[in-house]
């Protein structure tokens, strides 16, 4: 887990956010796509062998190939959550909305304008 400092400067009022839990939205793809990279896709190992030639360009195209897939894949779950898929199973071919979305944490921090209103 990342740790973050607050600075928070005197006579600051402090402002209370807070977490709210959501389907995940085709604009939300591209903001959490470099995290989704940093945190699973290919990393040169920091080992003392020495690197052989083309290795960093392996490891672009490996993440560059990683978040295609994955750009591909979020897509396809948001569009499948909001038109839903055809039931061939039952025979009548409805559309039955799937039970497998992808949701995300967002944190909503208040905005004080400078007359004092919460928005």
């Amino acid at each position: 887990t990342k740790s973050t400092n607050k600075v928070i400067l005197p006579n600051t009022p402090v402002k209370a956010s807070r977490l709210v839990i959501r389907h995940l939205e085709e604009e939300d793809i591209p903001k959490v796509l470099p995290e989704i990279v940093r945190e699973f896709g290919s990393l040169i190992s920091p080992s003392n062998e020495p690197k052989q030639p083309g290795d960093e360009v392996a490891t672009q195209i490996e993440n560059y190939l990683f978040s295609l897939t994955v750009l591909i894949g979020l897509t396809q779950r948001v569009e499948r959550r909001k038109k839903g898929y055809l039931d061939d199973a039952s025979g009548n071919s409805s559309l039955v909305i799937p039970d497998h979305n992808v949701i995300c944490i967002v944190e909503q921090i208040p905005f004080v304008s400078e007359n004092s209103s919460t928005t």
